[in-house]
């Protein structure tokens, strides 16, 4: 399969919007950050890639999606900013009592503050269509999926019904992913054939990174009892802070 480039593209057509991601280099980068095994590089990408969707959907500046897929013992993290920032991580958990995944949303929305959602389902897909359906009551249709090294995303979100001429949009939802069965079944090529009858809104190019800083780690460190932060310090009194998201690491000298 060919090179597919890192990016999120937005549609609409009749009753419905389109959100299609492809990622494949922002993948390697999570993977390099946190020296991810296969198997935890696709939960983790999946979660990057339903972050990604979700912040594409919010309408506000400044917006951010951070999403946790807690799966067994393992929790899979992302953040997502609407510039195209996204990252992702793994870590364990306390196990699960029950065998399927909890998907946890947290919306971070510059004027309205946070919103936060959890569901429940046997998959990601099923969860992230319970998370629309629910919180955002919103009916929609999510597949993900990888092919080759490409990782990616399609969600048929259905515009709210207002009025009886848009009654022929009631299950534009189903239809439409009926339409791009071929592209959520991972026939990648078929992109560009059977999106020539939806409206192209935007293209938003992705990449690995984060919102983490100097200022951040500052915060961080004053919220720290000053006996912990020595206790903790080297011999020469720097300490070492990493973000769990990018893995970066940054050293500040506290005693």
């Amino acid at each position: 399969m060919k090179h597919m480039p890192d990016v999120l593209k937005k549609y609409t057509y009749g009753g419905v919007k389109v959100a299609f991601i492809t990622l494949e280099k922002t993948i390697k980068d999570t993977v390099s950050a946190h020296s991810l095994d296969e198997i935890c590089a696709e939960t983790t990408a999946y979660a990057e890639i339903v972050a990604a969707i979700i912040v594409a959907s919010c309408k506000e500046d400044g917006a951010s999606v951070s999403v946790s897929i807690k799966k067994e013992e393992n929790l899979f993290g992302a953040v997502a900013e609407n510039d195209g920032r996204v990252c992702g991580f793994h870590e364990k958990i306390s196990p699960l009592q029950n065998s399927g995944i909890v998907l946890e949303v947290t919306r971070r929305l510059y004027l309205r503050g946070d919103y936060k959602s959890i569901v429940s389902a046997n998959d990601v897909s099923s969860a992230v269509n319970e998370y629309f359906r629910t919180s955002l009551q919103v009916e929609a249709r999510f597949a993900l999926g990888k092919t080759g090294n490409v990782y990616y995303g399609l969600l048929v979100e259905q515009f709210p019904i207002t009025c009886e001429r848009e009654e022929i949009w009631r299950n534009a939802a189903n239809e439409e992913i009926e339409y791009l069965e071929p592209i959520e079944n991972g026939n990648l090529s078929t992109e560009r054939e059977l999106m020539k009858k939806y409206t192209l809104m935007g293209v938003v190019p992705i990449k690995f990174g984060c919102t983490c800083s100097s200022a951040s780690v500052s915060e961080i460190i004053k919220s720290i009892p000053h006996e912990e932060l020595k206790a903790t310090a080297d011999e020469n009194g720097y300490i070492e802070i990493r973000c769990k998201f990018c893995g970066k690491t940054r050293k500040r000298k506290v005693c």
